[in-house]
């Protein structure tokens, strides 16, 4: 006849309230909960947060063209999509509130900026244009499967960025 499994006579067979969930039979201090409001416990988490250790995520790593080609592409992805969606709209509302954005006043408006003004405006569009041609065909010669060791994939990131350079200079000035 098989006997029952009997606990531990140093165990108690029954846990006391204030140690609901633990197996531990040494009594600590006795632990009272007291009801907060949540934004209590919000403020109670973010002042746990200053001392947890951050990360060294970056201070760890010494910078790659790889980081700064890939920000710099998302960023100049939206420079150039941005004011495309933003001259879309005020177009559209243009006839609601009397603006003249029409090809004839946009030409003009642009004709009397002067000299150094229109090639600050034909940089900071040309250049963002150029990177993010120059970088997408980097990354369609990577779909290929070519040019994918660390020393292919960080010498086309600055022949990119140098070719990207020369571009927007041309583009400036003609």
């Amino acid at each position: 006849m098989a006997r029952k499994a009997q606990p531990p006579q140093s165990l108690p067979r029954t846990f006391p309230s204030r140690f609901p969930f633990s197996t531990n039979s040494t009594p600590s201090r006795n632990t009272h909960f007291k009801p907060i409001t949540t934004a209590e416990h919000a403020s109670h988490l973010a002042s746990q947060r200053f001392n947890r250790p951050v990360s060294p995520h970056l201070s760890i790593y010494r910078p790659q063209i790889t980081w700064y080609s890939g920000a710099l592409m998302r960023n100049s992805a939206i420079l150039i999509t941005a004011p495309i969606y933003i001259f879309g709209a005020a177009y559209l509302i243009a006839p609601l509130v009397g603006w003249h954005l029409d090809s004839t006043s946009v030409v003009e408006w642009f004709a009397c900026l002067p000299h150094a003004t229109k090639l600050a405006i034909k940089a900071v569009f040309a250049f963002p244009f150029c990177f993010h041609i120059v970088h997408g065909l980097r990354h369609l010669v990577w779909d290929t499967g070519m040019m994918l060791t660390n020393r292919q994939v960080a010498v086309s990131g600055w022949l990119g960025l140098g070719v990207s350079v020369l571009a927007t200079v041309g583009l400036v000035a003609y």
